[in-house]
């Protein structure tokens, strides 16, 4: 079972499955994607499964925005204190989900998270 943090009709946040491996990196490492929001060289394909694996503490949050109805992956949302800046709050959508609003919707569920305290949580 799948620990789904928030959701909308359209997108949920959950923890990122081993299965989402593929479709992350696909993201992750897309020209147009790593141009428009990366730092760097695009991440190799073990650096994103150690993303994945890597535990959940309260200071550094990562999701899988997932179609809330097919569970299938349309991008990530990341939630991380950095000293001294406070929060950062970074998303991701994949380019073939671009232009529909579900960069709101992500953005709806990581903020309803926070209000409610769920983001302590995992």
């Amino acid at each position: 079972m799948c620990t789904v943090f928030s959701s909308t009709p359209r997108v949920s946040l959950r923890v990122p499955k081993p299965t989402d491996l593929s479709d992350l990196y696909d993201i992750k490492s897309n020209p147009e994607v790593h141009r428009k929001y990366g730092c760097g060289a695009p991440p190799s394909l073990e650096q994103v499964k150690e993303m994945i694996e890597k535990p959940m503490t309260p200071l550094l949050r990562r999701f899988t925005a997932a179609d809330a109805k097919t569970d299938s992956v349309i991008g990530e949302a990341t939630v991380q204190w950095k000293e001294g800046k406070g929060w950062f709050l970074g998303l991701v959508v994949d380019p073939r989900h671009q232009g529909r609003g579900l960069g709101s919707h992500i953005l709806a569920n990581l903020l309803a998270m926070f209000f409610s305290g769920n983001a302590e949580q995992g």
